[in-house]
């Protein structure tokens, strides 16, 4: 599926999006399927999508609540964007109306892979997700 995936998108690239519920890439032409509405990915979802895409649902989107403090990580991204990006204006205000979202971290779909049974829901993934950043801070400081 990832050879595929590159191999259709590796020269355009995917579409950018925070707003996620579900999608998949087809197994025959590795177009990106997504949910209504739904514009893009992040590198989060990516992942999501590819496992989806094999058959295996890691996570239970409907669970994950929007949390505050993903609001603030939304409008960095979204200013971010603005300031460094050659995305078109319209995308980013399609972008900027996501606002409030849930947001599926990096550190929770990490988590997600290491649970016993799938897909996971909000609860067990963010329990598991605070071992991953942990292993994540002792590596770092191990490191010269």
């Amino acid at each position: 599926m990832c050879r595929l995936v590159w191999d259709r998108h590796a020269a355009e690239g995917l579409p950018y999006a925070i707003r996620y519920h579900s999608g998949r890439f087809d197994p025959t032409t590795a177009e990106l399927l997504l949910d209504n509405n739904a514009v893009g990915l992040t590198c989060a979802t990516f992942i999501l999508v590819v496992y989806a895409s094999c058959g295996i649902q890691l996570i239970l989107s409907k669970s994950w609540p929007p949390r505050e403090d993903d609001m603030k990580w939304h409008d960095s991204i979204v200013d971010a964007l603005e300031k460094h990006s050659t995305a078109p204006a319209q995308h980013i205000e399609t972008l900027r109306l996501e606002k409030g979202c849930a947001r599926f971290r990096p550190e929770e779909v990490s988590a997600a892979c290491l649970l016993e049974e799938s897909p996971g829901s909000f609860e067990h993934v963010v329990k598991a997700s605070h071992k991953v950043l942990e292993e994540l801070a002792a590596i770092q400081l191990a490191s010269p």
